[in-house]
């Protein structure tokens, strides 16, 4: 009994540090897209999503490059892991000009930032998504409340922006 009881806080102490490893991740797109991206929730995908002018994409570009781990397109698709590549087909597979990024995928969760330009060559969207696999269901929500969090602001970081926006 023992024996199970530090096996299973063993594991939760390794799904902790593969949230910490997507917090930073995530909290680092969100610190330096502030007042650059407003982040909306997508009900379509699951995941949190940001649209804006191909004016800030190298910008956009360079911030997800500092913080995922990793990304592929439609050139790099035979080096995808098997976990990333189930998210590239859930979304649709990957087209000319889309990317997918993606934090180290863990044993228990990934992060992934679904780079898609629009047609009008202006546009582009961005979505942040968490996935989890081999997770007990209440660890589950505590991940994807946790995740949710780290994208709506808190009221004093609601204030701060908005009277930022005071002329």
């Amino acid at each position: 009994m023992l024996f199970l009881q530090r096996l299973f806080s063993s594991d939760k102490d390794y799904m902790r540090n593969e949230l910490a490893e997507i917090e930073g991740c995530c909290k680092g797109i969100l610190t330096e897209t502030r007042g650059l991206l407003q982040w909306d929730w997508d009900n379509y995908v699951g995941a949190f999503l940001a649209t804006f002018g191909s004016d800030k994409a190298q910008q956009v570009n360079t911030i997800c490059e500092r913080y995922f781990m990793s990304q592929w397109d439609t050139g790099s698709l035979s080096k995808i892991p098997p976990s990333v590549l189930a998210i590239a087909e859930s979304l649709g597979g990957l087209r000319s000009s889309q990317r997918l990024f993606a934090t180290r995928p863990g044993e228990y969760a990934l992060a992934y930032g679904a780079w898609w330009p629009w047609g009008d060559g202006k546009t582009i969207s961005l979505r942040i998504g968490l996935v989890t696999h081999n997770v007990p269901d209440h660890a589950r929500y505590e991940f994807f409340t946790e995740f949710c969090g780290w994208f709506t602001p808190q009221p004093e970081e609601s204030e701060t922006i908005a009277a930022s926006d005071q002329p």
